[in-house]
C-alpha cells in the first residue's frame, strides 16, 4: 500500500475516534495523535468532535490505514501471511453454554483475514463440525482501527 493514511468522512468522526492532527504550532508542523473527546478543550492530546470536523475540512486530519501492529494490540494472534493476507486466531477460553453457536457446536476461537490492499477483513468462528463459510461473523471493508475496534464491539468479541 502506497499511501498509509486517508482522510476520514466526517459522518465517521465520534467522540473516542482516533486519529492524527497537523497541528499549526510548535514549527515545523508535526502530525500528532490524538483522540476525539466531548469536551471543548484543544491539547496536544485531545480535540473537541467539531474541532475535528473543521480541521478535516482544511486538511488537517488523517487516519492510518488498519495495520497489523493495531491488529495485534487488539488480542489478535498472527498466525500466517497468504499471499497479500494476513492471517490472525482468537482463542476463546469460555468453555460454558455461551461458548456454543445456535446448533449447540463448541466455539473454540476466532479468525481473521486482513487484506491491506483491499482494506477488507474477513471474521469467523472456529468450532467443531463446521466450515469459515458456516460460521462468518463479518465480511467487508475496514479500513481504520476505529472501525475495527466497532466492528469487533457490535459482535462482542472482547
Amino acid at each position: 500500500m502506497e499511501n498509509k493514511y486517508f482522510t476520514p468522512d466526517i459522518e465517521n468522526i465520534r467522540v473516542g475516534y482516533e486519529c492524527e492532527c497537523l497541528w499549526l504550532k510548535p514549527e515545523p508542523r508535526t502530525w500528532n495523535k490524538i483522540k476525539i473527546t466531548e469536551a471543548n478543550t484543544e491539547t496536544y492530546l485531545e480535540l473537541s468532535v467539531e474541532d475535528v470536523i473543521n480541521r478535516t475540512k482544511t486538511g488537517e486530519i488523517r487516519v492510518a490505514y488498519l495495520t497489523k501492529e493495531q491488529i495485534e494490540a487488539e488480542g489478535w494472534k498472527f498466525w500466517q501471511t497468504n499471499r497479500i493476507c494476513n492471517w490472525y486466531k482468537r482463542e476463546m477460553f469460555d468453555w460454558s453454554d455461551k461458548a456454543r453457536d445456535f446448533y449447540g457446536y463448541v466455539i473454540y476461537g476466532m479468525t481473521l483475514l486482513h487484506d491491506p490492499e483491499k482494506n477488507k477483513i474477513k471474521i469467523w468462528f472456529d468450532f467443531t463440525g463446521g466450515t469459515p463459510e458456516d460460521s462468518c461473523m463479518f465480511e467487508g471493508e475496514c479500513k481504520d482501527i476505529n472501525t475495527f475496534r466497532t466492528i469487533c464491539k457490535l459482535l462482542n468479541i472482547k
